[in-house]
């Protein structure tokens, strides 16, 4: 087998966090050579497709809303309801596409121009290596994977998609041309391919979330509440996590509702609160706060031109330790919901907004009713806060007795997750290596 060569792609830092940091890619060369195309050119293949023009359009119309069964997707009427009010042309093109994506015939040709529209940049390399399998790390939603699941389809060489997040198959659109295989975190997902992208179910595994191998397999110590010098030791810890602009426009605010809660005694307990910001959030927002007592600012991604943003292992390791050591994580709907309860640790969303009780289509509180999201809702697992007060109020809750909702905590786990024995990556593998066995 170890002759055998295996294309794998690597479009951006989460990919990179998800099969280059964990164990994936070095138990996959052990057993076979591995070709590997990212973004930027060093040892490996460059991947290169921005769609434009006519590509672009039909990309973003036919890829992002023509679903199977499209009525069951909460999450793509939401967006609609947010287009329609915000460009009320692009709201009716989307209503036609969606129309005609009920008339199978329509669809099929549709989807075929765009397969038409991807180009083939890779052929010399199909013809240099000769690859037996390829392995696409969106699962073939990101556009960079497209020109090699199409070149390798074409082929007739086997290819499998593994899907990145847990909301990629209800919010980045239907996935057209699509792998032969997929590999999928938790049963809810695999049940999403099924219902929204037509896949067959024996098409379909089940790993596990492969980079939280990182959270059951960590022997991290836990810290000694000292992070970055600014931790008392006797001090509650807030860990914050914070979202894009383009998700909530005022984070600098509900961080400075929570330090004016610590300073007026509203919060009781003496605490520190450590402000994690998103990878694709602003600092330059925060310049008005961050030089408050109680905050410390975390910064947990490096920029990597082509990449964008990757975490390096140190930056893994202290995200695990904040997370083990916080007595509640703040956040507007986020994955961060899932990292916190794979650690027990109490979870507050956010959903009010600044600009005061906002229309559903543009405000916060609609990120709750998303499909994949709302599985985290009913688990019972979660607070979610939709004024100040509520905020404050249940951050005092968890910081009295962090046991609260701890069974719902498990459900989340169980649900999203489904396994927590850290080995991920190997069933990943081992399945993957199936194929080329036969």
């Amino acid at each position: 087998m170890k002759d055998l060569n295996i294309f794998l792609t690597i479009t951006d830092g989460f990919a990179e966090r998800m099969l280059v940091k964990t164990e994936f890619l070095k138990k996959l060369k052990s057993k076979c050579n591995v070709i590997i195309f990212a973004p930027e050119k060093g040892d490996e293949y460059l991947l290169r497709y921005n769609p434009s023009g006519l590509s672009s359009f039909i990309y973003w119309y036919i890829r992002n809303f023509m679903y199977e069964n499209p009525e069951k997707n909460e999450t793509l009427w939401i967006k609609l309801k947010n287009i329609r009010r915000t460009n009320l042309l692009k709201y009716l093109i989307v209503r036609v596409f969606i129309i005609l994506a009920k008339l199978k015939f329509v669809k099929k040709i549709l989807l075929h121009i765009n397969y038409l529209l991807i180009p083939e940049f890779y052929q010399e390399l199909f013809d240099k290596y000769k690859p037996s399998l390829v392995i696409l790390s969106s699962g073939g939603i990101k556009v960079e994977d497209l020109p090699l699941l199409k070149t390798a389809k074409k082929r007739k060489i086997l290819t499998i998609g593994i899907i990145q997040s847990w909301d990629n198959l209800t919010s980045k659109g239907y996935i057209s041309p699509r792998p032969d295989r997929f590999i999928v975190w938790n049963d809810i997902m695999k049940d999403e391919l099924i219902l929204f992208h037509g896949v067959d179910e024996e098409d379909i595994f089940v790993s596990g979330p492969i980079h939280y191998d990182f959270y059951f397999s960590s022997q991290s110590e836990a810290p000694s509440r000292n992070l970055n010098g600014g931790i008392h030791p006797g001090n509650k810890i807030i860990l914050v996590a914070s979202a894009p602009m383009w998700t909530y426009k005022h984070f600098d605010w509900i961080v400075d509702i929570i330090l004016k809660a610590l300073d007026d005694g509203r919060i009781k307990y003496t605490a520190t609160v450590v402000l994690r910001l998103h990878p694709n959030d602003h600092p330059d927002r925060y310049s008005n706060i961050k030089e408050s007592k109680n905050l410390i600012i975390d910064y947990p991604a490096v920029y990597k031109e082509g990449v964008g943003w990757i975490q390096e292992e140190e930056h893994i390791q202290n995200f695990i330790r904040l997370l083990k050591t916080s007595d509640v994580v703040v956040c507007v709907a986020s994955t961060i919901s899932i990292d916190a309860a794979c650690f027990d640790t109490p979870i507050v969303n956010i959903a009010f907004d600044k600009e005061g009780y906002l229309p559903y289509e543009l405000s916060s509180r609609r990120y709750y009713d998303y499909t994949h999201y709302k599985n985290i809702v009913r688990s019972g697992g979660v607070k979610i806060a939709y004024s100040p007060d509520e905020l404050i109020s249940y951050i005092s809750l968890y910081l009295e007795d962090r046991s609260v909702d701890s069974e719902g905590r498990k459900k989340i786990v169980q649900q999203q997750c489904k396994f927590t024995d850290g080995r991920s990556a190997e069933r990943a593998i081992s399945y993957i290596l199936s194929f080329l066995k036969q």
